[in-house]
């Protein structure tokens, strides 16, 4: 019955191992700290985001894999049902199911529920204030995908956010006067990746990919100006297009977007 929370528990040791932080083996085992609360860390960096505004209909979002620990931000509208279709999506013959955990602006936990392996369920809320609300997923070794959302969303990839396979366009805004800013994009062994960056306009501006030998890539832009960005990954040279992470500079809003009008902006300094 608790087969859900060993994931968990083995996520949080992976995430543990890949920072450095060995010391969290010592860390008592009856009580480990939740993945959950590692994610939710995070949210101060992004509590003065904008918020976006939404029609209210469902957008279908383009093809994208999640995997491992990622936190959504969802802008929403008080008194309006916000709608997210989640799917989990099978590796392999990994047998995984999707959790996760919604929390409000105070870091008050509101909703949390598990989504059977190969399954898509719909997370659905009513919020008694408009801001900017976090959504916390995991699927241990599986994959996971946002279908479509009537609110708008975006991909928390300031720390790094961790997909599987090729993902279409993905916008990001740019402020005014940046200056050069920088995304990397990391593989691991024989999986590889091409990241792609084209400006407001939607022309091709720069283009860097891993190889099996250098695991991590860097593309460093200067844009012309501000306004929303985009960017794609598609198959590299060498190796195999699976699992890798993208970074995107602490200069820039920390979200990527389906939409371009919905992008997360910083407020004006």
């Amino acid at each position: 019955d608790d087969h859900a929370e060993y994931w968990k528990w083995f996520t949080w040791a992976n995430s543990a191992i890949r920072e450095g932080r060995f010391d969290a083996q010592h860390q008592p085992r009856e009580n480990p700290e939740s993945w959950f609360a590692e994610a939710f860390k995070q949210v101060g960096k992004i509590a003065e985001l904008g918020v976006p505004k939404g029609t209210g209909q469902h957008v279908a979002w383009p093809n994208i894999k999640l995997r491992g620990d990622n936190l959504i931000v969802l802008a929403a509208t008080a008194g309006t049902p916000a709608e997210v279709l989640l799917q989990d999506v099978p590796v392999g013959a990994y047998d995984n199911a999707l959790l996760w955990e919604l929390r409000d602006p105070s870091m008050k936990t509101l909703l949390s529920g598990t989504i059977p392996h190969g399954t898509n369920r719909e997370v659905r809320f009513t919020l008694e204030t408009e801001g900017l609300y976090f959504l916390a997923l995991t699927s241990g070794s599986c994959a996971y995908s946002i279908t479509s959302t009537n609110t708008p969303a975006g991909l928390y990839a300031a720390e790094g956010l961790s997909l599987i396979q090729g993902v279409g366009r993905l916008y990001f805004y740019v402020p005014p006067k940046t200056g050069a800013f920088t995304l990397s994009i990391k593989g691991q062994g024989g999986e590889t990746a091409r990241l792609n960056v084209f400006d407001p306009a939607g022309n091709p501006i720069a283009t860097v990919q891993t190889s099996t030998k250098q695991q991590t890539a860097k593309a460093t832009v200067t844009p012309g100006d501000g306004g929303a960005y985009s960017l794609e990954v598609t198959k590299a040279d060498e190796g195999v297009l699976e699992d890798y992470t993208i970074t995107l500079d602490a200069k820039l809003p920390p979200t990527l977007s389906p939409l371009a009008e919905q992008v997360f902006q910083l407020p004006p300094k």
